[in-house]
Formats: C-alpha cells, structure tokens, sequence
C-alpha cells in the first residue's frame, strides 16, 4: 500500500490546495514603524525561504537587497526574511491574488525554491500565466520533476541531485588528488 500512497500524495495535496481558500498576502514590515511599502517594480521575487530560498538571498544581497523581496508560506521562514531586513511577504505563491499583489508581472526575475515537486509545478504555473514575460528560475528537488518544471514555464530548473552529484564527484577529485590517506 505504501508505495501507491507516495504516489498518490502530489496529486492529493494539489486537490486539497485547490480547495482551500488563498492566503492573505500580508506584509511583514522589514522593522516596526518602518515606510509605507513602496511600489514593487523590477524586484526579484523569491518564492520559498528555507534553506535554497536564504542561500539565493544571501548570494544576491550583496548588489540587489532592495529588489529582493521574498514570499513564504511559513510565518517562520517568514520571520527569518524579515531578519535579513528584506520585505518579506506571507502567503501561498500558487494563489493568483497573492502574485498580483506582490506584482509578480512587474518582477525581473520570479525564483522558485519550494521542494515540494506538486507545489512548484502549481507556483510556476500560477507566475507564468500572470506573467508570461518574467523568467522563472526554479529548483528541482529530484531529476525526475525537472521536465515537469520546464514545461510548467521554467525558464531554468536547477536540479538538486545532479548537482549533487557535481558536487561529489569534485570532492572525489580533491581527495584523489591530494594522495592516499595515512591510515
């Protein structure tokens, strides 16, 4: 039974997330008593802040803090947003109310990290039709999803287990170079 479950788990949690009413997209202000938000035009719109979604900010802070902004359907991951002093936004990035809000056709770039495959596909599907002009890079959790997400309007899967073993496979090459062991 189990592996027909796994299987039927994507298809059964994109019907219960068609059901439920969208998320408010409420902003989470950057610091209290901070500015009135200003227009959002030509941000980068990160959709997911866990893990992917903190290390792509972090990387893009450096030139381009003021155009991230970030949404996130965890109010936790939110309130880490929020402390890296980005707008940071809570709501569901497969609600179409939630991206007109947050502006999405007016973005210059979209990026998924949402790991679940289901809820991706759901977010880009949802950006590229309010959006069919704004590229969309988005992660692949599994190699398996990554032709899912290109067709779903990706412009760039980046695919976890592929550059894993990208990963390893240069690690593997240090370690050779650097001889054998002393053990």
């Amino acid at each position: 039974v189990t592996p027909f479950l796994v299987a039927l788990a994507p298809r059964v949690a994109t019907a219960i997330a068609r059901r439920r009413p969208a998320v408010a997209a409420a902003a989470l202000p950057v610091s209290e008593g901070g500015p009135e938000e200003a227009a959002l035009v030509d941000h980068i719109l990160i959709i997911g802040f866990g893990p992917a979604g903190r290390r792509v900010a972090e990387d893009l802070m450096r030139r381009h803090k003021s155009r991230i902004v970030v949404l996130e359907l965890s109010r936790k991951s939110a309130d880490v947003g929020r402390s890296y002093g980005l707008r940071t936004y809570l709501g569901d990035g497969a609600q179409a109310e939630v991206l007109e809000h947050l502006a999405v056709s007016q973005a210059s770039t979209v990026v998924v990290t949402v790991p679940d495959p289901a809820a991706a596909h759901a977010v880009i599907s949802a950006v590229r039709a309010l959006a069919p002009g704004v590229p969309i890079v988005a992660r692949a959790r599994y190699h398996v999803y990554r032709w899912e997400l290109l067709v779903a309007g990706a412009e760039v899967v980046v695919d976890e287990e592929e550059q894993v073993g990208v990963r390893i496979a240069a690690a593997v090459r240090r370690r050779l170079r650097s001889g054998p062991s002393s053990a």
